[in-house]
């Protein structure tokens, strides 16, 4: 009955006034309006100035809300409070924020986050063509996990630029970077060029520094290839003699260049460097020449100012020293273990510009050659001599514990070393200055010399009796 007296009350005497409600109340004393219809004839209509905006109860209990003029449909919106779009509907597609959507959906925004999409779990993205899936993005987790890219035609990700594949993402987690299908990777990172050469296929750049790192339990580096051949490595070797290597062939050939982590010494075909700087060779080790000018043909090696061998340079023969440079300027500076061969003589500097208290050696150097006494000998076998490279066959020579009691200058004492820079022996081992006994020999011959004269001197003064 309330309801009947409402609407009997607004057709009688509220018509024309400004202000109009309607007010409908169901069983229940809640508020409620029914209309009955078909198609969009069944309706609310607001009416403003001929600018209507009617809710339609739709086929399949669905509601339209358009704005319309007559039977003509204009776009719906939801505009803020400071009448901006919040919501519109146009004839392309919905607008958010957005009052001329060029899009079926169409979000426009002042700040970064222009799309939130929300989910317990994972929040997915498809896309079809009709109805079949093409491609899926979906992220993993329900905190800040990983996403995940599928092409459902391949299994692979593809990027495309200027209607052709610039990058591709494969199931199996490798990457590749290219043109076509060159940009299909068949490694973890695949980057293939266009055959340029002035570009880089691959480019770290910094103002400051600019670093690639590769972490590896065992071994990482980089591969140059030629199609699916390997030409050549620069890799590090974490197990246990680590280094990096340089080499050619496959990872496994021969070591060219080694540098020893735990020591930094350098070794060129031997990866075991047992010095600052090793060279090892199956025929030819070093080779220095084949060149002219000035430029060429010298090989310069400076003891480091804090070594504590003495040792500048040093000849080995299977690991036997044949021959080195030392500092010891109080000993030898240039030691041969073995015979010294020179076809054109040795010599020694005797400039007189160079000598200081200089003296005859008297007279009586007869005597003392004449209480010398040479030698034949061989060479003992003691295994504690054998670095010195002794030889065989029969000598001819001084002791020199002899020859020291008449001529000291001509004997030198020193420790012997081994290849290696350490004491060979637990005592000293004396030396001979052979050429230095030319001067003694000399001053021994000119006293015997005197003395013959003085003898045919005699006989002819006897004979002449």
């Amino acid at each position: 009955m309330k309801n009947t007296i409402t609407l009997f009350y607004y057709l009688f005497f509220c018509s024309g006034l400004i202000a109009q409600q309607i007010e409908v109340e169901n069983s229940s004393g809640e508020p409620a309006i029914r209309t009955e219809g078909s198609a969009y004839n069944n309706s609310i209509e607001l009416d403003n100035n001929s600018q209507s905006w009617r809710l339609t109860s739709w086929i399949d209990n669905d509601f339209l809300i358009v704005k319309t003029s007559g039977t003509t449909f204009s776009p719906f919106r939801i505009q803020d409070n400071s009448f901006s779009d919040a919501l519109r509907l146009g004839s392309t597609g919905v607008g958010i924020g957005e009052s001329l959507p060029s899009a079926r959906l169409h979000v426009t925004a002042a700040v970064p986050e222009v799309l939130n999409l929300e989910s317990n779990s994972q929040t997915t993205m498809s896309f079809y063509t009709g109805t079949t899936l093409q491609y899926r993005m979906r992220k993993l987790g329900s905190t800040s996990g990983d996403f995940q890219f599928t092409n459902f035609g391949n299994s692979n990700t593809v990027w495309v630029q200027n209607s052709g594949i610039a990058m591709v993402l494969r199931p199996t987690g490798y990457f590749g970077i290219g043109q076509g299908t060159d940009a299909v990777p068949d490694t973890r990172l695949h980057v293939t060029g266009d055959g340029d050469e002035s570009l880089y296929e691959f480019e770290v750049e910094d103002d400051d520094y600019a670093f690639m790192q590769f972490d590896a339990a065992l071994q990482s580096g980089i591969a140059f290839r030629n199609g699916a051949s390997t030409n050549a490595n620069a890799w590090y070797r974490g197990n246990a003699n680590p280094g990096l290597i340089f080499n050619t062939a496959s990872a496994g050939g021969t070591i060219h260049f080694f540098i020893e982590d735990n020591t930094g010494h350098v070794g060129i075909g031997d990866e075991t460097p047992d010095a600052i700087f090793d060279i090892d060779g199956a025929s030819d080790a070093c080779n220095i020449g084949g060149r002219s000018g000035a430029d060429y043909g010298y090989l310069n090696v400076d003891r480091p100012s804090g070594s504590s061998n003495n040792h500048v340079q040093r000849w080995r023969d299977q690991g036997l020293t044949q021959a080195f440079v030392s500092l010891d300027a109080s000993t030898y500076q240039f030691t041969v273990w073995g015979d010294a061969f020179a076809t054109g003589g040795t010599w020694t500097n005797s400039d007189a510009r160079l000598k200081d208290n200089v003296s005859d050696l008297g007279e009586g150097t007869l005597d003392r050659v004449l209480r010398l006494s040479p030698k034949y000998y061989d060479w003992k076998k003691d295994e504690q001599y054998e670095f010195l490279g002794l030889k065989d066959r029969r000598q001819i020579g001084f002791l020199a514990q002899e020859l020291e009691v008449e001529f000291p200058e001509v004997v030198q004492t020193s420790t012997q070393t081994d290849a290696d820079g350490e004491v060979a022996v637990d005592h000293e081992l004396m030396s001979v200055n052979y050429s230095a006994l030319v001067p003694v020999l000399t001053k021994a011959i000119q006293e015997q010399q005197e003395i013959i004269e003085s003898l045919k001197n005699r006989i002819v003064a006897l004979e002449n009796k």
